[in-house]
């Protein structure tokens, strides 16, 4: 249903029909095994969860499908005048400047929860990449920018401006 990923998976697969489907995955695989799709797209973490990983047929990229911005990161949010300074034993460094970065890509773009604004950053040592994808019915732009990961919400901001020079 999501307009970010519907339009991605035109770019993957032009003459594809899509439908939104609601319900639970279970549901929704029902739906599918009555033929009333061909195909549905889930998240793998999901059916994995629930022993479904027979289910799965395809397991797209993060380069075919970029996710929306810090899909997977836990956060923990607290109140300002508390003391929370065990936050910082469980804290994931690396899972931290990947979400600043693509958050600092989707703000830079007014993104939402439901725009089609996309960002995804990986790791390797001391750099980062970050990949960003603005869409609308028109035209849909990816780009890749790469620096150091102390760099990363700079890179979000550069990468941001980019592509709203092609829009």
């Amino acid at each position: 249903s999501s307009l970010r990923r519907s339009l991605q998976i035109k770019n993957l697969y032009p003459n594809a029909v899509i439908k939104p489907v609601r319900g639970n995955v279970l549901t929704r695989l029902d739906r599918l095994d009555s033929g009333e799709y061909s195909a549905l797209i889930l998240a793998q973490a999901g059916l994995k969860r629930l022993g479904l990983e027979d289910r799965i047929s395809r397991v797209f990229t993060h380069k075919e499908m970029i996710p929306a911005a810090g899909q997977g990161v836990i956060a923990v949010q607290a109140k300002k005048d508390r003391e929370f300074d065990f936050i910082k034993y469980i804290n994931d460094t690396n899972s931290e400047l990947c979400a600043k970065a693509e958050r600092a890509f989707v703000r830079e773009l007014n993104g939402g929860c439901s725009s089609p604004v996309a960002a995804f950053a990986e790791l390797n040592g001391d750099k980062i990449e970050l990949t960003g994808l603005y869409a609308d019915k028109n035209i849909t732009v990816i780009r890749i920018v790469s620096g150091l990961s102390s760099m990363g919400e700079e890179l979000g901001i550069r990468l941001a401006g980019q592509i709203r020079g092609v829009i």
